[in-house]
C-alpha cells in the first residue's frame, strides 16, 4: 500500500495566490495589446477618412469618372481682305495620365515613348510633375509613324492615350513667321503664372509674335468631356463644349507679303521690307527672311532640326525688321532737321563738296571722292553728299542731332504689337561715356550725322519716321492687327492710337526734305526707284558694318510724292549698296502697289 503523500485544500490555495500576480501581469499585457491595436485601427481610420480622404476620394472618383479636355479652336488669324494665314487642324496628340502610376512606371513609359517618337527622355520628363503628377498633354502632332507604334505597343504604355486635338497650323510657313509669332508647350513654371491657371498642362500657347501678344483673345475655352463607368450599365458620357478663340483681322495683305518675301529670297541676302500706311500706321507688309516654318515648333523642334536652324548662316530665327542696324545716309533726314532747326543750314545755303573734309588731322572722304563743286542742300540729299553733314554736324554739335533723332521716336521701341523689338541707338555724349568709357570727339558727330558709328535703327524705325516725312509731322503707331472679334461684334484694338505731332519742325523744313527726295528719285542716288505711274520720294542709305564684311544696303521711300500713301523702308544686311542693290527692290515693291496700266 503506498504511502505517498496526497496535496491538502491548503496548499492548492496557497499555490494559486503565488500564481495570482503574474496572471494579473499576462492579462494587463493581453489588454495592453489589445488597446494598442484598437487605437492603430482607430488612427488608421482617421488618417484615411479624415486626412486622406479627399485624396483618396478624388482618385477613387478618377477610377469611376475619366475626364479628359476638350481643346478649344484657336482664333483664326485673317488678311487685311478676310483670307487666312493661321488656322486649325485635327491632329492626333498623346494624352498622359500618371496618377495611378508608380514612380518607376512613369519611368519605363517615358523611356518607351521617347524611343517610339526618337526624342530624349529629357525633353519629355521636364514636362512630368513628379511632385504633382496629374494630365498632361505629353506631345502634339503625332505623325502617321508614331501614330501607328504607339497604338502597336499600348500595353507597354500605361498611363498613355490618343487623343484627337485641334492644333494651329500656317498655310503659308516661313512666309509671316517672325510677326505671326509659333506655339509651343505651356511649361510647368508658365502654369504657375495667374494668366495660365485655366490652362490645361501641356497645351500649346503662343510664344512669339501675335500669337503671344493676343494669346487671351486667341485661346477661346476649353470643354470637358466625362466617361462614368457604371457596373453593369452603359458608360454615362457627358460633353461641355469648348468655345472657340476670337479671329483676328490683321492689317497685311497677303499678296504684298508674299511678294516681298519672294524679293528677298531672290537677292539672297538677309534682309527686311516693310510697307506701311503713312497715316495710320497700318503695316501691309513686314517681310523678314530668312525665316523659319512655325508649324515645326507643334510637336518640338528634333536636335537636328534645332542645330539646322541654329547653325544656319543667316540666322533664321532673327527678325531683322525689328533688329537694329547702323542706318548710313537714310539718317541725313534727321541731320537736315536738325541743322534747319538750329539755323545751321537755310535752302539758299551753298557748300562747296570737294570728296572729303579734314577734321583734327584725319581725313573723311565722302562716297565720291571727287566731290561735287556747289551744292545746296536739296542736291545734297539727292546726290547724299557726305561732306555737307560732315560741316552741319560740327558746327551744330551731336546735341541737336539727338534732339531731332528723338523728335522721330529713334532709341526708343515704336509700340508695335509685339513682344518685343530692338530700341536702335541715338549716341551723345553722357551715351558713349556711360557704354564706351570715352569722352566724344568731332569724329563721332561726323559720322553720326551720316547715320554711322554708333547710330542704329530698325527697319521699322526708318518706315515710321519716312511715313512723318511723308504726312507732314504726324508720327504713327505701326500696328498689325486691325480688329478682334467676328463680324459684328469686332472691336478694333488701335483706333485710340492717334498720331502724335512732331513738335519744334516748321512745314517749310518738311518741304526742304521732301524736295531733296524727290530730286534723289528724279536724277540722284535713288533714281532706279523711278516709275511712269507714280512719283516716289525716296533716299538711299549705305552703311559699313564689320571689317571684311560687306556695307548694308538700305532705302526709305514714299509714293505717291505729293499726295503720300504707303511708307517702304528696303533693307539688305551686308547688301553692299543702297542705290545699287536695295532701291531694285524698291522699285519692285512700289510696282506691285502701283501697277502699270495697260492702255
Amino acid at each position: 500500500m503506498s504511502t505517498e503523500r496526497q496535496p491538502t485544500a491548503s496548499l492548492l490555495y496557497d499555490g494559486l495566490d503565488q500564481d495570482t500576480p503574474r496572471l494579473q501581469f499576462q492579462i494587463l499585457i493581453l489588454f495592453g495589446v489589445a488597446l494598442l491595436v484598437l487605437g492603430t485601427l482607430i488612427g488608421r481610420l482617421f488618417y484615411l477618412q479624415v486626412l486622406k480622404g479627399p485624396e483618396y476620394r478624388e482618385k477613387a472618383i478618377h477610377n469611376r469618372v475619366r475626364s479628359s479636355p476638350v481643346l478649344a479652336p484657336r482664333g483664326t488669324i485673317l488678311d487685311h481682305q478676310g483670307r487666312i494665314l493661321a488656322t486649325n487642324k485635327e491632329a492626333h496628340a498623346i494624352l498622359f495620365d500618371p496618377r495611378r502610376l508608380s514612380n518607376s512606371q512613369i519611368y519605363q513609359t517615358l523611356q518607351a515613348l521617347a524611343e517610339y517618337l526618337k526624342v530624349p527622355m529629357s525633353e519629355l520628363r521636364e514636362r512630368i510633375a513628379f511632385d504633382n503628377p496629374q494630365p498632361i498633354y505629353l506631345y502634339h502632332d503625332l505623325d502617321s509613324r508614331e501614330l501607328a507604334l504607339i497604338l502597336e505597343h499600348k500595353e507597354r504604355l500605361p498611363g498613355v492615350e490618343i487623343s484627337t486635338s485641334i492644333e494651329r497650323y500656317y498655310p503659308y510657313q516661313d512666309l509671316m513667321a517672325h510677326y505671326m509669332g509659333h506655339m509651343s508647350f505651356l511649361n510647368a513654371e508658365e502654369l504657375k503664372k495667374p494668366a495660365y491657371r485655366h490652362y490645361f498642362p501641356g497645351t500649346l500657347i503662343g510664344k512669339s509674335g501675335i500669337e503671344r501678344t493676343y494669346e487671351p483673345f486667341l485661346k477661346g475655352t476649353d470643354g470637358k468631356q466625362s466617361i462614368e463607368i457604371r457596373a453593369g450599365q452603359d458608360p454615362l458620357r457627358q460633353t461641355t463644349p469648348p468655345v472657340p478663340g476670337n479671329p483676328l483681322k490683321l492689317t497685311i495683305d497677303k499678296d504684298l507679303q508674299n511678294h516681298c518675301y519672294k524679293l528677298l529670297k531672290q537677292k539672297g541676302v538677309a534682309g527686311s521690307i516693310v510697307v506701311m500706311d503713312v497715316h495710320t500706321g497700318a503695316l501691309r507688309a513686314l517681310a523678314s527672311y530668312p525665316a523659319f516654318d512655325p508649324n515645326l515648333f507643334n510637336r518640338g523642334l528634333s536636335t537636328k532640326q534645332w542645330k539646322a536652324l541654329q547653325d544656319h548662316p543667316l540666322h533664321p530665327f532673327l527678325d531683322r525688321s525689328t533688329n537694329s542696324y547702323a542706318p548710313g545716309s537714310i539718317f541725313k533726314v534727321v541731320t537736315t532737321l536738325a541743322g534747319l532747326g538750329t539755323g545751321k543750314l537755310t535752302p539758299q545755303r551753298s557748300f562747296i563738296s570737294r570728296g572729303s573734309l579734314n577734321v583734327g588731322g584725319h581725313i573723311f572722304h565722302d562716297w565720291n571722292r571727287a566731290g561735287f563743286g556747289v551744292v545746296d542742300i536739296h542736291k545734297a540729299l539727292a546726290y547724299s553728299i557726305d561732306t555737307v553733314f560732315y560741316e552741319l554736324s560740327l558746327e551744330m554739335g551731336i546735341e541737336p542731332i539727338r534732339d531731332y533723332a528723338r523728335k522721330f521716336g529713334l532709341g526708343a521701341p515704336t509700340g508695335i504689337d509685339l513682344p518685343s523689338e530692338g530700341k536702335g541707338i541715338v549716341p551723345d555724349q553722357a551715351w558713349k561715356k556711360r557704354y564706351i568709357g570715352r569722352e566724344w570727339q568731332p569724329g563721332d558727330s561726323v559720322n553720326a550725322s551720316i547715320g554711322q558709328g554708333y547710330v542704329q535703327m530698325t527697319p521699322l524705325q526708318a518706315t515710321r519716321m519716312t511715313a512723318a516725312v511723308a504726312n507732314g509731322g504726324q508720327l504713327v503707331v505701326p500696328h498689325l492687327v486691325e480688329s478682334i472679334g467676328p463680324a459684328g461684334q469686332q472691336v478694333q484694338p488701335h483706333a485710340h492710337l492717334a498720331p502724335q505731332r512732331v513738335e519744334g519742325i516748321p512745314p517749310e523744313h518738311w518741304a526742304v526734305v521732301q524736295r531733296g527726295l524727290e530730286e534723289a528719285v528724279s536724277y540722284g542716288t535713288a533714281k532706279a526707284l523711278k516709275l511712269k505711274q507714280v512719283q516716289v520720294a525716296g533716299k538711299t542709305g549705305t552703311a559699313e558694318t564689320v571689317p571684311g564684311k560687306p556695307n548694308h544696303g538700305w532705302i526709305v521711300a514714299y509714293a505717291p510724292a505729293d499726295n503720300p500713301q504707303y511708307a517702304v523702308t528696303v533693307f539688305l544686311e551686308h547688301g553692299r549698296s543702297g542705290g545699287g542693290q536695295a532701291a531694285p527692290v524698291g522699285h519692285k515693291v512700289f510696282e506691285f502697289l502701283y501697277p502699270e496700266k495697260s492702255d
